[in-house]
């Protein structure tokens, strides 16, 4: 009938058209997965049209490796990542998703060297000094995970989690009055 049938037009049915209509195109494919959140077997299915399409792409891999990792199968994500990030050193969310894995393999020195190794390649983007913030924390250096967490938020003001964290950093150090000041700026 001519009808308007929502389900035919929500983001990822476009998005599975436009890409089963370019199955060469990478950026397609990986869109069209990362709409299919829900839906693994889908996600898959074109995380891997993304791989065939351009097998070396440092994003498709990277996203494969994601999957891995949240569908339950880190030693699959560190045989993605591991070649990823030897040949591409700067791809920090790579090295990041990296130590995840290792630290879901209970590789803890792993996960912390991989992170740190990341902060130190990878010092403005706020990922990476997040991640070595919250590393910091886990082994109790806490002048240091301050600090970390004031430089994130150097580089993101906005992020409110980083404030609560420093917040409760603080005010477990027993400092209230700066632990005070962060939960008023988180506030205004």
């Amino acid at each position: 009938s001519g009808a308007f049938d929502q389900r035919e037009r929500t983001d990822s049915v476009e998005a599975d058209r436009a890409a089963n209509a370019a199955p060469g195109d990478v950026r397609l494919q990986l869109l069209a997965a990362e709409l299919h959140a829900e839906d693994h077997n889908l996600r898959r299915a074109f995380l891997a049209r993304a791989l065939q399409a351009a097998k070396d792409s440092p994003l498709a891999r990277w996203a494969m490796a994601r999957h891995e990792l949240a569908r339950g199968h880190p030693e699959r994500a560190v045989e993605i990542l591991e070649p990823l990030v030897e040949q591409s050193p700067q791809f920090a969310r790579a090295r990041l998703t990296l130590a995840d894995a290792y630290a879901a393999l209970e590789e803890a020195p792993r996960a912390a060297r991989t992170v740190e190794e990341t902060l130190r390649l990878a010092p403005q983007v706020p990922a990476a000094v997040k991640d070595a913030a919250r590393a910091s924390r886990r082994l109790d250096r806490m002048q240091e995970a301050a600090a970390r967490y004031r430089v994130l938020l150097a580089l993101r003001y906005d992020d409110e989690d980083a404030r609560r964290a420093l917040a409760a950093l603080l005010a477990d150090q027993g400092d209230v009055s700066a632990a005070a000041h962060e939960l008023e700026t988180l506030l205004k």
